[in-house]
């Protein structure tokens, strides 16, 4: 493996910048422009100037900025954050029971990061950095000294080296040393920041990208405590002094004397790297270096235009600068001319002489002696407005503005609603698109890290409880099985309108045709109903997901309390008919062959204690009711509506419900099942049939004496 010095990297670092130093220095001058720094030196009462060499007069000249880039970047965050708001992890094939159970493995996990990280924050910021710098960047990481505190490590005795304990013989905990739960670090790098091979070509294929990082001196002395050499790099690296650009005050400034600039270097897998490596140095010292934990690559990157004779990006302000640059320059000579011939003058011949005539209510008088005076009318700088309004048009239109402006309409119909906010996102497709491949890349990259990383504990926290038999296979999961998909945004008007319009229709023309399960999950999907109020309705095919999916891991679970014979049945059915099933291992399809047998002897038992409700007594006691059928005892007399006692009708009543509601259950079964059902009910009734024994029937016995109504007839 080859192996590069503390001299080797510093050199590949002074070629790296030297390519892209004049991007470098257009990135930071983005930052200055956008937060209105439009000129950088001034004088010492603070005003701008462009020389201090000048005469006083000079440089008091004015100079105004027009910020019209706050309003460009501003649309463009917004256009892109409508459409690309976020990612979901969806099964790569649909139809996969293994591909869904993987991608709701996940999607919980990627929940419960969204939570622990306020991704949707980092989501926005990203939206307006990207066309504004030119390029997002970020580096995930673990450290495993971060999170919460989970307990300390047994206090060791600083003579003798052993454990201590205390009197009751229980380890005694260092507080110095605790111990923590881990957790990702995520951090935004500035594209200043961001160096890479210089003889690369794309970003994304580059051979070594690498970064700087302004660090304390302390913290890396107390992490490097008793590495004399570490800590020498570190003493020599804080010597160097180096400029830094501080963001939040859009200025540069020198670096602290208690900082150190630490570099970072990531190598790609290759011949000489089978599984990556990186570096972390210190001015001439490397203070880490290994393989890629897990091969995985930690920086992803996109780029708003690239060009094709670098692989770096630029920003819509390279665009927009030499419009803003003019606009600032004709709007200052407009209020010059404002402020200097702006009011209006009274031109006399020398020798006459003015003065203040008699004042009349709402008359303000001046008499004069000699030639009549004449006034000069002040200019206003309106024959500057004309360029100004054509830049500014240009500007808008180089841009794209007039596309990304939203007209103002106070009516519009739903769906021409909907088709402006399609069409919205189809202009801007371009830069909508590498934006969502960076927040695909970002989590796919997050969730590999989290198989890897994340606790058990963190795990079952997220996916919950229920998920606990799956732990192992979301460690197992595969990029093949799932894939990151871009989610429709939920929380916009025209989004939030085109859900409720799409589920109210299905709900309006084919809901009486849905069971319940059904419309719990359309239920759940619309963006104004509650999801935890219909969890109950879908619980059976949770439950059933899970069963098959033991099973075709060669685990056979038991039965759940409650389950529903006929549900269960029927969603085995549909996983046995798929084409994939055939191709299982014959272990596996006997296991399947199994479970069929046990609900089909439930559903037997169910049938049974139907048949015999039906034979029961039937209450005569009463109020008697008359009914709308007629009966003709006597040929001779005309025909009366029956009579019959009210408890009597109720229960008949209460009969035809719960039989109505089993047959229309096991309707839904095939054919086949339901020949093999009646088939066993048919035994059941021979003499010398099985006896209906619960116990018998879990294991295909335990069948019931008859069969009624239509399943008779099989």
């Amino acid at each position: 493996m080859k192996k590069h010095s503390a001299s080797e990297l510093n050199t590949m670092y002074d070629e790296a910048v030297s390519v892209d130093r004049e991007l470098f220095a257009e990135m930071r001058s983005n930052v200055l422009l956008l937060s209105g720094e439009h000129y950088q030196k001034k004088d010492r009462d603070g005003l701008p100037s462009r020389d201090h060499t000048r005469a006083r007069s000079e440089r008091f000249q004015l100079r105004l900025v027009k910020n019209h880039l706050h309003k460009i970047i501003r649309h463009y965050g917004s256009s892109i954050l409508s459409s690309a708001p976020g990612v979901a992890v969806t099964p790569q094939n649909d139809a996969d029971l293994q591909d869904q159970k993987d991608a709701e493995l996940n999607q919980a996990v990627w929940q419960q990061h969204k939570t622990d990280y306020r991704i949707k924050e980092r989501i926005r910021q990203w939206a307006q950095d990207f066309p504004s710098v030119g390029e997002l960047c970020s580096f995930i990481r673990w450290e495993p000294n971060a999170g919460d505190v989970t307990g300390y490590n047994q206090r060791v005795d600083e003579k003798t080296g052993e454990l201590m304990f205390d009197e009751m013989g229980q380890p005694l905990g260092d507080e110095e040393s605790p111990v923590f739960t881990g957790k990702f670090v995520i951090e935004d790098l500035f594209g200043a920041n961001v160096f890479r091979d210089p003889s690369a070509k794309n970003m994304r294929d580059a051979q070594m990208i690498g970064f700087t990082k302004e660090t304390k001196k302390a913290d890396l002395k107390a992490r490097y405590k008793g590495q004399e050499e570490k800590l020498e790099g570190i003493e020599n690296g804080a010597k160097e002094e180096f400029v830094v650009f501080d963001n939040a005050k859009s200025s540069y400034s020198k670096s602290a004397k208690d900082s150190v600039l630490l570099r970072h270097y990531f190598f790609r897998k290759c011949g000489d790297y089978p599984e990556g490596y990186f570096y972390i140095t210190a001015g001439q010292t490397v203070l880490e270096e290994g393989p890629l934990p897990f091969g995985i690559w930690p920086i992803i990157w996109a780029g708003f235009d690239e060009l094709p004779t670098t692989p770096r990006a630029r920003s819509i302000i390279k665009v927009a600068r030499p419009y803003i640059a003019e606009i600032n320059r004709a709007s200052s000579q407009l209020a010059m001319h404002q402020i200097t011939i702006g009011d209006d003058k009274i031109l006399y011949q020398k020798g006459s002489k003015l003065e203040q005539g008699a004042l009349l209510p709402g008359v303000r008088g001046i008499s004069f002696q000699g030639r009549e005076p004449t006034v000069l009318p002040g200019r206003d700088g309106s024959q500057f407005l004309g360029y100004i309004q054509q830049q500014i048009s240009e500007l808008y239109s180089v841009v794209m503005l007039s596309e990304l402006s939203e007209e103002t309409m106070t009516q519009m119909e739903p769906m021409s609603l909907l088709y402006r906010a399609a069409s919205q996102q189809k202009k801007f497709s371009l830069y909508i698109e590498k934006f969502e491949q960076f927040l695909i890349d970002f989590v796919t990259t997050l969730l590999e890290m989290s198989k890897h990383y994340l606790p058990d504990e963190a795990v079952i926290g997220a996916v919950g409880k229920g998920e606990l038999i799956n732990l192992e296979e979301f460690r197992k999961t595969s990029p093949l099985r799932y894939q990151i998909k871009v989610e429709p945004r939920a929380d916009t008007l025209d989004q939030m309108l085109g859900r409720q319009m799409t589920f109210q229709n299905i709900l309006q023309y084919v809901g009486k045709q849905l069971d319940k399960e059904d419309i719990g999950k359309v239920m759940a999907q619309m963006p104004y109903a509650n999801k935890d109020a219909f969890s109950d309705f879908t619980i059976d095919e949770q439950n059933a997901k899970n069963d098959m999916l033991a099973m075709e891991r060669g685990q056979y679970p038991p039965i759940g309390r409650g389950d529903d014979p006929a549900k269960m049945l029927k969603k085995i059915e549909n996983r046995m008919r798929k084409p994939d099933f055939r191709f299982l291992e014959p272990q596996i399809q006997q296991l399947y062959e199994q479970r069929v047998q046990e609900y089909i002897g439930m559903q037997a038992q169910i049938q049974e204690r139907e048949i015999a409700m039906q034979s029961d007594y039937i209450p005569m006691d009463g109020p008697s009711v008359k009914c709308d059928m007629y009966t003709q005892d006597d040929p001779t007399k005309a025909a009366s509506r029956a009579m019959f006692p009210q408890n009597a009708l109720a229960w008949l009543k209460k009969r035809l419900e719960a039989q109505g509601s089993s047959f229309q259950m096991l309707e839904q079964l095939s054919p086949q099942m339901m020949a093999q059902l009646a088939d066993q009910m048919n035994n059941g009734n021979q003499p010398g049939g099985p006896m209906t024994d619960p116990s018998a029937a879990a294991n295909g016995g335990g069948l019931p004496q008859a069969m009624p109504g239509q399943m008779g007839t099989m």
